[in-house]
Protein backbone atom coordinates (compact mmCIF):
# COMPACT_ATOMS: atom_id res chain seq x y z
CA UNK A 1 0.00 0.00 0.00
CA UNK A 2 0.87 3.71 -0.99
CA UNK A 3 0.49 6.90 -0.25
CA UNK A 4 1.73 9.08 -2.77
CA UNK A 5 5.51 8.38 -2.87
CA UNK A 6 5.34 6.78 0.38
CA UNK A 7 5.79 2.98 0.37
CA UNK A 8 3.58 2.45 3.77
CA UNK A 9 4.97 -1.42 3.81
CA UNK A 10 8.17 0.25 3.97
CA UNK A 11 7.42 2.18 6.75
CA UNK A 12 5.55 -0.22 8.74
CA UNK A 13 8.33 -2.99 8.16
CA UNK A 14 11.25 -0.35 9.76
CA UNK A 15 8.80 0.50 12.25
CA UNK A 16 8.25 -3.17 13.18
CA UNK A 17 11.95 -3.68 13.30
CA UNK A 18 12.53 -0.72 15.41
CA UNK A 19 9.89 -2.54 17.92
CA UNK A 20 11.91 -6.29 18.08
CA UNK A 21 15.10 -4.26 18.53
CA UNK A 22 13.40 -2.53 21.67
CA UNK A 23 11.88 -5.57 22.94
CA UNK A 24 14.82 -7.20 23.06
CA UNK A 25 16.62 -4.60 24.32
CA UNK A 26 14.10 -5.28 26.96
CA UNK A 27 15.25 -8.92 27.41
CA UNK A 28 18.94 -7.89 28.73
CA UNK A 29 19.30 -8.32 31.90
CA UNK A 30 19.06 -4.54 33.51
CA UNK A 31 18.27 -5.12 37.26
CA UNK A 32 22.11 -3.51 38.31
CA UNK A 33 24.98 -2.72 36.10
CA UNK A 34 26.82 -5.51 37.91
CA UNK A 35 24.15 -8.02 36.36
CA UNK A 36 23.97 -6.38 32.99
CA UNK A 37 27.99 -6.64 32.73
CA UNK A 38 28.46 -10.36 34.37
CA UNK A 39 28.25 -11.53 30.93
CA UNK A 40 30.37 -9.78 28.84
CA UNK A 41 28.21 -10.08 25.47
CA UNK A 42 25.33 -7.55 26.65
CA UNK A 43 26.75 -4.60 26.47
CA UNK A 44 27.60 -5.41 22.82
CA UNK A 45 24.50 -6.60 22.27
CA UNK A 46 22.38 -3.43 23.58
CA UNK A 47 24.76 -1.26 21.61
CA UNK A 48 23.61 -3.45 18.31
CA UNK A 49 20.11 -3.69 18.77
CA UNK A 50 20.64 0.51 19.80
CA UNK A 51 22.26 1.21 16.54
CA UNK A 52 20.15 -1.09 14.16
CA UNK A 53 16.84 0.86 15.75
CA UNK A 54 18.36 4.03 14.83
CA UNK A 55 19.48 2.91 11.78
CA UNK A 56 15.69 1.76 11.09
CA UNK A 57 14.10 5.33 12.04
CA UNK A 58 16.52 6.96 9.85
CA UNK A 59 15.60 4.65 7.35
CA UNK A 60 11.45 5.45 7.63
CA UNK A 61 12.57 9.42 7.86
CA UNK A 62 14.89 9.03 4.49
CA UNK A 63 12.19 7.51 2.98
CA UNK A 64 9.47 10.08 4.48
CA UNK A 65 11.63 12.83 2.74
CA UNK A 66 12.76 10.88 0.03
CA UNK A 67 11.70 12.86 -3.32
CA UNK A 68 11.34 16.16 -1.45
CA UNK A 69 14.57 17.30 -0.63
CA UNK A 70 18.08 16.36 -0.99
CA UNK A 71 18.16 16.04 3.31
CA UNK A 72 17.62 12.21 2.82
CA UNK A 73 21.84 11.29 1.79
CA UNK A 74 23.38 11.35 5.29
CA UNK A 75 22.02 11.25 8.83
CA UNK A 76 22.78 14.48 9.40
CA UNK A 77 21.08 16.43 6.12
CA UNK A 78 17.73 14.06 7.49
CA UNK A 79 17.86 15.10 10.92
CA UNK A 80 17.85 18.76 8.73
CA UNK A 81 15.89 17.63 6.42
CA UNK A 82 12.98 16.45 9.02
CA UNK A 83 13.22 19.71 11.35
CA UNK A 84 13.00 22.05 8.10
CA UNK A 85 9.58 20.25 7.35
CA UNK A 86 8.23 20.31 10.85
CA UNK A 87 8.84 23.92 11.04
Amino acid sequence: MTTGSVDLKVVDDRLQAVATYLAQLRELPASSRDEFLADHRNPNSAESLVRRALEALLDVARHLLRGRTAAARSSTATSRGLRASMA
